[in-house]
């Protein structure tokens, strides 16, 4: 993998944290929302629902990284292999995303967890070294 498809792959991989990390963000903001009672009929209840979840701010942003991280993706996959470039896109973000969770969501950080994103970051520079 050359430098510049490593640097699409960490865009890629930061892109794909922050969705999940603002799909985390409007889990929390929905989470009354997704509890809702009332009188609806259960077709009526699931439309609302549905539609206040597509409609909530930090959902739809993520969204849209979604898809742009697509269109990136693609881009990266006509530069490289898949069994090389998949492997180091995962990895980053359960590194990323175990980072800023901690930040800022307070999630735990175990000495379990420290030590499975060490593992990782070897393995991205074991897989890296193995490109061609």
């Amino acid at each position: 993998m050359n430098f510049v498809t490593g640097l699409l792959v960490v865009l890629a991989a930061f892109i794909t944290a922050s969705g999940q990390l603002l799909m985390k963000k409007g889990s929390q903001v929905l989470h009354e929302v997704l509890s809702l009672g009332g009188d609806y009929s259960v077709g009526h209840k699931l439309f609302k629902k549905m539609l206040v979840i597509l409609l909530e701010p930090h959902i739809v942003i993520a969204l849209i990284l979604y898809f742009s991280g697509l269109f990136l993706w693609l881009k990266i996959l006509t530069r490289a292999e898949l069994s090389h470039v998949y492997p180091v896109l995962i990895s980053l973000v359960i590194v990323v995303t175990s980072i800023l969770s901690f930040f800022l969501f307070k999630e735990s950080v175990t000495g379990f967890k420290i030590a499975g994103v060490i593992f990782i970051i070897v393995g991205i520079f074991l897989i890296t070294q193995g490109a061609k």
